[in-house]
C-alpha cells in the first residue's frame, strides 16, 4: 500500500510549477564536492569582472546545484552596485534588505561550450574506508578496510551519472560466513564482496526542484556494495527554518557476489524505504534527525542520529537503530538495538580525500539501511538557512 502511495506522490510534485516572469540571468553554480555553502557573493562580483552593467532594477541570484535549486534572494540594484563596483555597502547591508524567494523564476540555461560543459560536470573522491567492531565469539575483534574511488558527472537538465570502483585493503570478516543464523543474509556474508574488489555503485540520476524549497530525485543502478534497484527521494528545507523533512522508497536486488565485479543481480528483490525529519541547530555545526521504515532485512524500527561538523570539514556522528529483528551475535546479545559511531576526516587541502572509520557491529543485518548515493538530504544542505548565514560574512 506504502508503495501505491509514493509513486502518485512523487509524480505529482515533480511537475513543474508555473512561472511568471522571465528567468533569473544570475546562478551561483556549486559544485558537489566543495565543502562550504553557496557563495551568493562570488555571482555579484563575476558581473563587475565581466562588465555587466548593473541596473536600478532588482538583481535576483539562486543558488542551483545537479539540477537542484536553492532559495533565491534579490537585491535592489543600487545595493549591489555600491557593494560590488564601490565598496560602499557591506554583507551586513545586503542582508537586511535581501528578500528571500522574492520571485519564482526558474534559472536561465547557462551558455557555454560543448568542452567546457564537459570540464565542469566531474566531479571525484578518493576514500579510506575502514570499519571494526566487537564480537561475541572468535576473533573477538572485527575489521575491515578498503578504498573506493568514486566519480559522479553532472549533465544538463538534472541528470547525473554516477560511478564508483573498490578495491580491499585488509579484512578478517570471512568468521561472518560461519554465524547460525539460517534467515537470508544482508550484511553477515560482507567478506563475499570486500575480498576481491568489484563496482561500488553505477547510476543514473535524476534531480529537480519543482517547488520553492522541494527536491527531488529518482535514480537507478547499482546503488551500493550489496544491491542494486530504483527508487525515488524527496526532501523539503524550508527557508528561514533550522527543520527539514525527507522520505526515500527503493525496490532493491540483491547483487550476486560470484559475478564479474559483484555486477550481476540475484532474482528476489523486495522494498525498503523511510521517513525523516531533521533539526540543524542554528549558529552551529550539530544537526539530529529521527529516520523511520522498512530495512533491508524487512524489519521495521527508527534510528536516531546527531552530528557535529567542524571547520576543516570532518564530521563525527553517532547513530541507535532499534527494529523489532532480534540478532543472538555481535557486540551485545539477543538485541534489537545497532549503535554506530562514524568519523569523516578530509586528507589534504583539495577536497578530493577523505578517510571515514566506523565503529559499529560489524556484519549485523538487522537495522541496515541502504547506503544511497547522493542522498538528497546531504545533497540540499548547502540550501539550509544556516549554512547561507554562516557563509554571508565572507560572500564577496
Amino acid at each position: 500500500m506504502l508503495r501505491l502511495l509514493i509513486v502518485p506522490l512523487l509524480m505529482v510534485l515533480s511537475m513543474p510549477a508555473f512561472a511568471q516572469g522571465q528567468d533569473i540571468e544570475r546562478c551561483v553554480e556549486m559544485r558537489l564536492d566543495d565543502s562550504i555553502g553557496p557563495r551568493v557573493g562570488l555571482t555579484l562580483n563575476r558581473m563587475k569582472q565581466r562588465d555587466i552593467d548593473i541596473p536600478n532594477a532588482d538583481v535576483t541570484v539562486q543558488p542551483r546545484m545537479a539540477g537542484l535549486k536553492g532559495p533565491n534572494v534579490t537585491f535592489f540594484g543600487r545595493d549591489v552596485r555600491l557593494a560590488v563596483e564601490r565598496g560602499q555597502s557591506s554583507p551586513q547591508e545586503l542582508w537586511r534588505t535581501a528578500r528571500w524567494n522574492h520571485k519564482n523564476y526558474p534559472c536561465a540555461p547557462v551558455r557555454q561550450s560543448w568542452k567546457k560543459s564537459l570540464q565542469r560536470g566531474i566531479h571525484w573522491k578518493g576514500t579510506l574506508d575502514s570499519s571494526f567492531g566487537f564480537t561475541t565469539y572468535q576473533p573477538k575483534v572485527l575489521y575491515r578496510s578498503r578504498f573506493i574511488f568514486k566519480t559522479v558527472y553532472v549533465r544538463p537538465h538534472g541528470f547525473s551519472i554516477g560511478a564508483a570502483l573498490e578495491a580491499p585493503v585488509a579484512t578478517n570478516t570471512e568468521a561472518l560466513l560461519y554465524l547460525p543464523d539460517a534467515r537470508a543474509a544482508v550484511r553477515r556474508d560482507m567478506a563475499r564482496f570486500s575480498n576481491g574488489g568489484g563496482v561500488e555503485n553505477l547510476f543514473l540520476s535524476w534531480r529537480t526542484t519543482p517547488m520553492t524549497d522541494v527536491h527531488l530525485a529518482f535514480t537507478g543502478g547499482w546503488l551500493e556494495q550489496m544491491y542494486g534497484g530504483f527508487g525515488a527521494e524527496v526532501a523539503y528545507r524550508p527557508f528561514g527554518t533550522p527543520f527539514w523533512f525527507g522520505a526515500d522508497g527503493w525496490e532493491v536486488w540483491r547483487r550476486d557476489p560470484t559475478s564479474f565485479l559483484n555486477t550481476g543481480w540475484n532474482d528476489t528483490h523486495h522494498f525498503t524505504g523511510h521517513v525523516r525529519i531533521g533539526y540543524d541547530k542554528p549558529e552551529s555545526r550539530f544537526g539530529v534527525s529521527v529516520t523511520a521504515g522498512r530495512y533491508l532485512a524487512g524489519d521495521t524500527g527508527a534510528t536516531l542520529e546527531a552530528v557535529q561538523g567542524f571547520e576543516n570539514g570532518a564530521k563525527i556522528s553517532a547513530s541507535l537503530a532499534w527494529t523489532n529483528r532480534s540478532e543472538d551475535e555481535g557486540f551485545f546479545t539477543d538485541t534489537h538495538f545497532d549503535p554506530k559511531i562514524r568519523l569523516v576526516w578530509p586528507i589534504g587541502g583539495s577536497g578530493h580525500y577523505e578517510s571515514i572509520t566506523t565503529a559499529q557491529q560489524m556484519g549485523r543485518d538487522g537495522g541496515q539501511m541502504l547506503d544511497r548515493p547522493m542522498p538528497l538530504e546531504v545533497i540540499t544542505e548547502p540550501f539550509s538557512t544556516r549554512e547561507i548565514i554562516r557563509d554571508w560574512a565572507r560572500m564577496f
